[in-house]
């Protein structure tokens, strides 16, 4: 539109206008009609001094868009029927706050000696963009059972999006839920979205396992977006409490092996002793009462033998005197004064893939009864070890299954005068940095004649 018009406010209006005012001829041009925030666009705007005189102008942008839409130069000089071409650039910041929408627009132009301007009106329309950010919180959790994670997803776009939410995992270790699975996002907000992780398979004891996982956020017309997480799985059984199971184990284990090796001996030893001298003093008491009687067979003073009537008394009594040697002897047996407390050790030492046999014979002429057998197996060997009596076995067992073992027999395993007793070892597998297989078994019991 041409015309020569006074000063007029600020209006929407065509995309191009043309505005005369007095001497001034403006000309904006319509293109381009649309700006993507981050990105720059500009048009032309043509300044006519249609007068006879020199001018000068001052052009200023108004409008909402004025903070990111600018005008250079901001001064023009123009001689008699002179032109000048100004360029308004619209640089919209990559920010949510610069809404997608038609932005109205104008710039101005005033003479500086007069009060009188001419206002070139127009549109930009600026463009939608999308861009999502996500924030895992924690990224990285301890737990036995499950996990519990909280997902940020930021809509730092200018304009609204429904956001599909949901996580997984590479090895498919985790039972993975979202929620809600599905939100909509306004521009400028942040959205919570809750996530749990629970193992498919747990395990009572063992090291802590590292199960990763990604959160993933989709949405129609974007590139997903991804971010990572870690479930750090422990065991079920806390380690405090297994340290205390295997005290409670070591402290069984020391108090059993002080009885059978340390207290059980002395028992039996002060027991012999408090009833070995009772029966020495009952067969004492027994031979003095037997020799009581014999003595009277000659009465003191050298008088004449006993008649008929003291030969029967004196029967009477040697009689009742082997009665009561019977009875005395059947009450209190007798104890044996050679039976001794018997502890001996056998160690082995066997390379492995080889069988090694390791006897022991006991003292000349004694027969052993051992009531106690302890396996030790330290260094954690693998393999058999064999325990026998002259050709007989009397026990069998793996070495991986222990480290140590106690064996108690009600009955004593008798071991007959000259029989050795022997351990063989067959080695596997040694421990961790032994050289050969080294198990050692300790023998208590006593000696008999």
């Amino acid at each position: 539109m041409r015309g020569f018009l006074p000063a007029q406010p600020f209006r929407g209006s065509d995309p191009r206008q043309t505005v005369v005012v007095m001497t001034v001829l403006v000309t904006l041009d319509d293109s381009p009609t649309t700006v993507l925030p981050g990105s720059e666009a500009s048009r032309a705007l043509v300044v006519h001094n249609t007068g006879a005189l020199v001018a000068q102008y001052t052009l200023e942008v108004l409008g909402d868009g004025r903070n990111w839409i600018s005008v250079q130069p901001r001064s023009i000089n123009l001689l008699p029927n002179g032109r000048a071409t100004a360029q308004v650039t619209f640089a919209p910041p990559r920010s949510w706050e610069i809404s997608a929408r038609p932005v109205p627009f104008a710039v101005r132009v005033r003479e500086r000696d007069t009060d009188l301007s001419v206002v070139s009106e127009g549109t930009i329309e600026v463009e939608p963009f999308r861009e999502l950010a996500a924030e895992l919180v924690p990224t990285q959790r301890r737990a036995r059972r499950r996990g519990r994670y909280r997902l940020a997803v930021d809509n730092t776009g200018n304009t609204t999006s429904v956001v599909a939410v949901h996580a997984a995992d590479p090895d498919d270790a985790l039972q993975l839920t979202t929620r809600p699975d599905v939100i909509r996002a306004e521009p400028g907000t942040t959205t919570i979205v809750g996530i749990t992780a629970a193992p498919r398979r747990r395990f009572l004891r063992g090291a802590t396992k590292t199960l990763p996982f990604q959160a993933v956020l989709t949405t129609d017309t974007e590139e997903p977006v991804s971010t990572d997480g870690v479930l750090l799985q422990d065991q079920l059984l806390p380690a405090s409490l297994l340290k205390a199971a295997a005290l409670l184990v070591i402290a069984a284990g020391a108090l059993i092996a002080c009885w059978y090796l340390l207290l059980k001996p002395k028992v039996a030893s002060v027991a012999t002793d408090q009833v070995l001298p009772q029966a020495q003093q009952s067969q004492q008491s027994t031979t003095s009462t037997t020799s009581t009687p014999a003595a009277t067979t000659s009465p003191p003073g050298g008088g004449p033998p006993p008649g008929p009537a003291a030969n029967q008394q004196q029967s009477t009594t040697q009689s009742s005197t082997t009665q009561l040697s019977v009875s005395s002897s059947t009450t209190t047996p007798p104890v044996s004064t050679t039976s001794a407390p018997l502890h001996f050790r056998i160690t082995t030492s066997t390379d492995p893939g080889k069988e090694a046999s390791f006897p022991f014979v006991g003292p000349a002429g004694s027969a052993l009864d051992l009531g106690d057998i302890i396996m030790q197996n330290p260094m954690g060997d693998g393999g058999l070890l064999r325990i026998a009596i002259g050709g007989n076995v009397v026990l069998e067992t793996e070495l991986s299954t222990f480290h140590d073992r106690d064996v108690h027999y009600a009955y004593p395993l008798r071991v007959d005068a000259g029989l050795p007793v022997v351990v063989t070892v067959r080695c596997r597998t040694p421990g961790a940095g032994a050289a050969g297989c080294t198990p050692a078994v300790s023998f208590s019991g006593r000696r008999t004649p």
